[in-house]
């Protein structure tokens, strides 16, 4: 039998949220701050800062459940040669509970940058040994995480995933061990690979982050992964995001991958933007269980459900609905109870293999429609803000189109549209909704996307999030 759906992310993070917000534990919260220049031995307060490292290993207990570490605008440069972080990223360990979330993000206005990456929860041997120390129930917010040695290419004279000669810190987030940790509206570019989640990191979310231009050229092919996955207890779930590929030769948008000697089960990909011809591999030598693929747009982006070169053994069950592919084909390989329903499929096709049958059913794609096809998917944790496609299908001839933002920014209101590339930088373009939210956007290309912030380009962000009173730093 088929496990009961689960709630959309959405309607969790909104009673999360709610749940949060109407416990009295909440309220004796304590706000910590961090700066580029702040030293360990501060009180942690705005007027004397931490340092990030001691912050992010809770500052030998100081940090408690419920309690928020405010970043300061800047540029965290906290790497030294031979730091006993994962290849140079800091560690992250600091335990909340369901109650009461820990949370690490900007202070009010600033722009947090961390020249490198995190490593979240401490396993023996730099992650391939015994779990040492997990974090649990904390939400990385709102930061940009860009190593500066992986900013433009990085070519390596080395085959394989693991060369000597690419630079230190590598970047990225790495999830290694952990119990409910989010990761919420973050900017993952520079790195060797965005995000990388392990077995023993249970019950996560990356939600509505972005990953763009990571990873490097190898004589063989590309390496390092928008996303590089596994999974074996319920449930891991990426939603709202946009993953983009900088060498497609090799590189995968989202890779849940893996041998026979782990897992793959329990998966929620929902409502995601991939993109930029890296493909999309949910399968490996190791079989799937109970996977959700609903809600994403893939642009040039292939689509594996299950792996070609494992056809003696068969995937369980998935579900794959309400998925647009435009310009790639979407295998659904050797899967046991496949539920696939309402996918649209432009310029490319579907194709079927049953369990152990070499031959799949072929059915193509239709063409594109005459009318632009538009997709708004708001974000659960920060009101006023979404993801928006525009398939403009004749861009040639008719570059604007006319997008309802009624359910996103409101009527008669201003919003801008963010290249996610470039998030920090200026808008590509502003304007104010009309009556009834709707008003014309610029859609020169066939294919684009654009992150909606509702306000004029003169507010600043992140907003303070509406959260119970807290007290600043004192001595416990």
């Amino acid at each position: 039998m088929r496990p009961t759906r689960h709630r959309s992310v959405l309607e969790r993070a909104l009673v999360l949220a709610l749940a949060f917000a109407c416990t009295p534990l909440a309220c004796l919260a304590t706000e910590w701050y961090v700066s580029p220049s702040g030293a360990s031995d501060n009180a942690g307060t705005q007027a004397a800062p931490w340092d990030i490292t001691s912050a992010c290993l809770g500052h030998s207990g100081k940090v408690q459940p419920g309690d928020t570490i405010y970043l300061m605008d800047g540029t965290y440069n906290y790497y030294k040669p031979g730091y006993e972080g994962h290849n140079g990223n800091i560690w992250v360990k600091l335990i909340g509970t369901a109650e009461k979330r820990i949370v690490l993000r900007p202070a009010v206005g600033a722009h947090a940058i961390i020249n490198g990456g995190v490593t979240i929860g401490e396993k023996e041997n730099y992650g391939h040994g015994d779990v040492l120390m997990p974090s649990k129930y904390l939400d990385i917010r709102d930061i940009e995480f860009c190593s500066k040695g992986w900013v433009n290419d990085v070519i390596s004279t080395q085959s394989g995933p693991w060369p000597g000669d690419v630079p230190s810190p590598v970047g990225g987030v790495n999830m290694y061990v952990g119990q409910g940790i989010r990761i919420i509206n973050c900017i993952v570019h520079g790195a060797s690979e965005g995000f990388t989640s392990e077995i023993e990191d249970v019950d996560s979310l990356v939600y509505g982050c972005i990953v763009y231009g990571c990873g490097w050229k190898a004589p063989d092919r590309g390496h390092g992964h928008c996303v590089y996955t596994q999974n074996k207890d319920p449930n891991k779930t990426y939603s709202n995001c946009i993953f983009s590929t900088r060498y497609p030769d090799g590189q995968q948008t989202m890779q849940a991958y893996g041998t026979g000697n782990t897992f793959l089960d329990h998966f929620y990909i929902e409502d995601n933007i991939f993109m930029d011809q890296g493909q999309f591999l949910l399968g490996g030598g190791a079989t799937f269980h109970d996977a959700h693929v609903n809600g994403n747009v893939f642009d040039t982006t292939p689509v594996w459900i299950g792996y070609s070169l494992n056809k003696a053994r068969v995937n369980g069950d998935a579900v794959v609905t309400k998925n647009l592919v435009v310009d790639a084909d979407i295998h659904f390989w050797w899967i046991e109870a496949l539920e696939e329903a309402n996918n649209t499929i432009i310029g490319g096709k579907k194709l079927i293999y049953a369990p152990h049958s070499p031959d799949a059913i072929v059915t193509p794609g239709g063409s594109p429609p005459a009318a632009p096809t538009i997709l708004v998917k708001p974000n659960a944790f920060e009101p006023g803000r979404g993801n928006l496609v525009i398939f403009n299908w004749q861009s040639d001839s008719k570059p604007k189109v006319t997008v309802n933002f009624k359910g996103l920014v409101g009527a008669k209101r201003p919003f801008r549209l963010m290249d996610p590339k470039d998030f920090y930088g200026a808008p590509v373009a502003q304007g104010t909704t009309d009556a009834q939210g709707c008003a014309a956007v610029n859609a020169p290309n066939k294919f684009n996307v654009y992150v909606v912030l509702s306000g004029p380009a003169k507010e600043t962000r992140p907003a303070k999030a509406t959260a119970p009173a807290t007290r600043q730093a004192t001595s416990r």
